[in-house]
């Protein structure tokens, strides 16, 4: 996968994405025009119930895509991670 990093950031410039496909079930981005901070949400389907999501940022500041941190939530069972 790749993203378009926003000007405001640098460039405008195409970089990867480690994150897409599969491994990824049902990702979600979110972000900003006053923030440097991406969040992506995505299923954890390593969890046999699929009711646990995890969250993870990015700062995107620099051009490059730094994770910042990731954390875990649960929804209910065949839910979506939002």
């Amino acid at each position: 996968m790749y993203l378009r990093v926003p000007d405001r950031c640098r460039d405008g410039r195409i970089v990867d994405f480690p994150l897409g496909g599969e491994d990824n079930y049902q990702l979600q981005m979110k972000y900003g025009i006053d923030s440097t901070l991406l969040q992506a949400d995505w299923m954890d389907t390593s969890v046999g119930n699929y009711d646990t999501c995890i969250r993870r940022y990015y700062d995107i500041g620099s051009g490059r895509l730094t994770q910042v941190s990731q954390s875990t939530y649960k929804v209910g069972t065949n839910s979506f991670c939002e």
